[in-house]
């Protein structure tokens, strides 16, 4: 068939990942990162401490006659500033420590109290901070008083007043569950969100139809739902998996057209692709069977499962016969075995069970798991070749190596097959095909069977001398002559019993055969020299073998008669 020049450039550019498309097939992902995140946050909260705060008012009054109120206030908004700052003063530190009556040193207590000055106001509030929520309240209200006493001490003009005592908070200051949880959401979610973009650049596998487009040029021409493996063995496709594959073979036709008969090859898209593409023309079949198609499946034996894995294989089948789900919905299609990978004898296989089953079946399908299968392939006329590409497995390295090989190999695939595909993946197929995506092959041919392979000897044997020409060839030796070469009576319509001439024929067939091995031509030279008739006539010790061998061109004379050229006795 025609086919395209190769490209070895490494294949067609790479698009840039499409992030929506990583979210929307990756969404889980950040899912479940926001909720790791929420689990991580409400555990923080529960294992760290608890701490209470409670917070005492106290109002600074300026008593002085002599001022008036907007003095006053002036006053007392410029000195309520400094006050703060003494409620860590040892004073009032050693006299709340013995209020209390708690081992905690001045320090310790510092760093739990604290004053501040609201804006543009003459109050003060004294908070305090503690593992329970009475000791906070006790603490807050005893700095308040002794905060107050060191005041009035200070200064004369001026009264502190505590106009709000601290009462035991109902709820913990710190950790706040609400605010930890949120942020774990929004931190695992921001997360998931890396995560998935991460992966969608670096992630090697075909994921996309776009990604297939890109990377082979070439068309989806079906989605397979994951499972096919186990709905193979189960015998019973779900109603999904079945969609899927009716699918598949609608737009089979639709990019080929309708033929009788067709074969069909499924080439994997790398190694780990192997199985599923095996799955995946075994679920093909039996929909074109179901279809009244009549189907065949030519695919080498699977190597057997040992171990663990075959116990396992046991197990499913056991469970599944309780089931009742060993019983496939539509009979099995016939299969032919051809020889394993690696067996020189399967590229030949393949064309000889190829042409045995166009003569009876509607479809053949053919899985190429083998390397060698693309050249073999190559010499049918009128080939469907789809790769399979595994979603889950197959790297954009294989799908690229894939096509490569087999448009090296003069095999021009015509679509991709896809198969793990779920539902938030699929796309509508026929919308992302292009107008070339269609194409005319041409009509289902093989190759013709290669000529039977024959050895000619290159060397001449003359025949055999009746006993009385032999006898009597010392006595006549132009008698003995006649008797090895043609007659007189011969014309040249009656040339083709000559030997001679035979021989000639039989030289000219033996130039379209394969050159064969020296060896051979030694042996047959042997034997036609052991047969050749043995006299006296031209063989003497010192003479050379090679003239007694070989015969001398016919003579035509005037009459049109043919005679062997020969020497006298």
């Amino acid at each position: 068939m025609d086919t395209p020049p190769c490209n070895f450039t490494g294949g067609p550019p790479v698009e840039p990942p499409n992030y929506p498309n990583s979210f929307r097939e990756r969404w889980y992902l950040i899912a479940l990162a926001s909720v790791i995140g929420v689990l991580i946050a409400a555990g923080a909260s529960a294992l760290l401490p608890r701490s209470y705060e409670a917070t005492a008012t106290l109002f600074l009054r300026v008593d002085s006659p002599e001022s008036s109120l907007v003095e006053q206030s002036q006053f007392a908004l410029a000195r309520i500033k400094s006050y703060p700052e003494l409620v860590t003063s040892p004073q009032v530190l050693r006299q709340t420590i013995a209020d209390l009556g708690t081992d905690t040193t001045p320090q310790q207590l510092s760093s739990r109290l604290s004053a501040a000055n609201p804006r543009d106001t003459v109050l003060l509030t004294v908070t305090a901070t503690a593992s329970r929520p009475d000791l906070a309240a006790d603490t807050a209200n005893s700095a308040a008083r002794h905060l107050s006493q060191l005041v009035d001490s200070l200064e004369s003009d001026v009264s502190l007043r505590l106009t709000l005592p601290a009462t035991a908070p109902v709820s913990a200051a710190s950790p706040q569950p609400t605010i930890l949880m949120g942020l774990g959401f929004l931190g695992g979610l921001a997360l998931g969100a890396i995560l998935v973009a991460a992966l969608g650049q670096l992630d090697p596998r075909v994921r996309t139809v776009a990604e297939v487009r890109a990377l082979s040029g070439l068309p989806v021409v079906g989605q397979l739902t994951p499972g096919i493996t186990g709905a193979i063995r189960r015998g019973r496709l779900s109603r999904r998996a079945d969609e899927a594959l009716r699918t598949t073979i609608v737009n089979q036709r639709l990019l080929t057209g309708e033929r009788r008969p067709r074969v069909i090859a499924v080439v994997p898209a790398g190694r780990r692709s192997r199985l599923v593409a095996g799955s995946a023309v075994a679920a093909l079949a039996r929909t074109l069977v179901g279809a009244g198609d009549r189907t065949v499946i030519i695919a080498s034996d699977s190597a057997p499962r040992r171990g663990v894995a075959a116990a396992l294989d046991r197990a499913v089948d056991t469970a599944l016969g309780w089931l009742g789900w060993g019983a496939a919905e539509h009979p099995n299609p016939p299969r032919i075995t051809i020889p394993g990978d690696g067996d020189p004898a399967r590229s030949a296989a393949i064309l000889e069970k190829v042409a045995e089953a166009i003569a009876d079946h509607d479809v053949v399908l053919i899985t190429a798991d083998s390397p060698t299968d693309i050249f073999a392939l190559a010499d049918i006329v009128g080939l469907e070749v789809l790769v399979a590409a595994d979603r889950r497995r197959t790297s954009r390295t294989a799908l690229v190596d894939a096509t490569t090989s087999l448009e090296f190999a003069g095999t021009r695939p015509v679509a991709v097959l896809m198969t793990e595909t779920g539902t938030r993946a699929r796309v509508d197929l026929p919308a992302t095909w292009l107008e070339s995506d269609r194409v005319a092959l041409a009509p289902l041919a093989l190759p013709a069977a290669p000529p039977k392979r024959r050895r000619t000897s290159t060397r001449t044997r003359r025949p055999a001398a009746k006993p009385a020409a032999a006898s009597s060839a010392d006595d006549d030796p132009q008698g003995a002559a006649e008797a090895v070469g043609p007659t007189e009576a011969e014309t040249p319509e009656h040339s083709d019993s000559d030997p001679h001439q035979a021989h000639e024929s039989e030289i000219l067939d033996g130039l379209e055969i394969d050159v064969h091995d020296d060896s051979d031509d030694v042996a047959d030279h042997d034997s036609a020299a052991d047969d050749l008739p043995h006299t006296d006539e031209g063989h003497d010790d010192g003479g050379d073998d090679d003239d007694d061998d070989t015969v001398e061109p016919e003579q035509v004379d005037s009459d049109g008669a043919h005679e062997l050229e020969h020497e006298p006795a």
